[in-house]
């Protein structure tokens, strides 16, 4: 599949990008690129993976953390609202845009899927670029139709997802609330059991109650902006759990849906409730490594969450 036009002329004058006359591309990694790359592998460096997920993690850990740079940078451009504040942003917003531009590429370049794609379509109809635009929408259909993503590419994606949408954008809508608050948590679960593997916690329930209640902690924080009865409450923990926990019996989430309701009054959980609520709003902030801590805790315990840090396999809190 041929990710290019055949000028190139898309390539242009982008940071770090070379289009040789033989039709090659030559590339290099920005400092600033490459900090955020680091960041990623910083969290994975004591983790094991299966060895077909092993060989695949430095393409693809690489191409996302590019595309999470540039949705960083595009998230954070200035918006202008008259034409004295347009004019004075112009330069600014068209620099952003490139180093976006070209992280994207790049990450096309080093692990080619329909993601940054879909990135790249939007990133060159705010810079004007149309008929790139209109390119990228034909291969997108392409890819579209050959992409079979992996487990690892949706854990990938569902920590992309993190670093755009906050809490507040996911429910500008009243619409069908209920699902959006679903829809909402199943993307921050998501980036939480990003680094926790569900042996880390299924076989002791101690931890297992840790994890349900840092996740209703999380739940709460985001039901509590909305006028919702006690029954209302309930369904949405039930229909939480549910998406959750698929294999978990109606009479187990019965069971602990009246633990957890409890667990919002017992002073041994309060402080793990109140730890996954204050995570959903730092994650709604920006902070896309936030959900993380859930990690740490059930590798280190609670009281060492301030000081977050990557848990090696055999590092255990039992």
């Amino acid at each position: 599949m041929n990710f290019w036009s055949q000028s190139r002329t898309e390539l242009e004058n982008l940071p770090g990008i070379h289009a040789n006359s033989d039709g090659t591309i030559d590339f290099s990694v920005t400092d600033e690129e490459q900090r955020e790359v680091d960041s990623l592998f910083k969290l994975l460096e004591d983790y094991r993976f299966h060895p077909e997920i092993a060989s695949v993690i430095p393409n693809a850990g690489t191409a996302f953390a590019l595309c999470r740079f540039a949705i960083g940078i595009v998230v954070n451009l200035p918006d202008p609202e008259t034409d004295t504040e347009y004019r004075d942003a112009t330069g600014k917003i068209h620099d952003g845009l490139c180093r976006a531009l070209a992280a994207v590429y790049k990450a096309l370049c080093i692990y080619p899927t329909p993601v940054f794609t879909h990135h790249l379509i939007s990133f060159n109809e705010m810079a004007g670029r149309k008929s790139e635009a209109a390119r990228l929408r034909e291969l997108k259909r392409d890819q579209d139709a050959e992409w079979k993503p992996s487990e690892l590419d949706n854990l990938f994606v569902s920590w992309l997802e993190g670093s755009s949408p906050s809490v507040h954008q996911a429910m500008s809508n009243p619409d069908d609330l209920n699902d959006k608050i679903l829809r909402t948590m199943a993307v921050f679960t998501e980036a939480a059991f990003f680094m926790l593997p569900p042996d880390d916690y299924e076989h002791d329930e101690t931890l297992r109650r840790t994890v349900l209640v840092f996740l209703f902690g999380a739940l709460d924080a985001v039901t509590q902006q909305f006028f919702f009865e006690s029954h209302e409450k309930l369904a949405v923990l039930d229909a939480y759990l549910q998406q959750t926990f698929p294999s978990m019996s109606e009479d187990e989430r019965e069971s602990f849906s009246i633990f957890l309701a409890d667990s919002s009054d017992d002073p041994a959980w309060i402080p793990v409730m109140q730890r996954g609520g204050q995570t959903l709003v730092d994650w709604g902030r920006g902070n896309t490594t936030a959900p993380l801590v859930l990690s740490h805790i059930i590798h280190f315990g609670i009281e060492d969450a301030d000081t977050m840090r990557t848990p090696k396999p055999d590092d255990r809190n039992a």
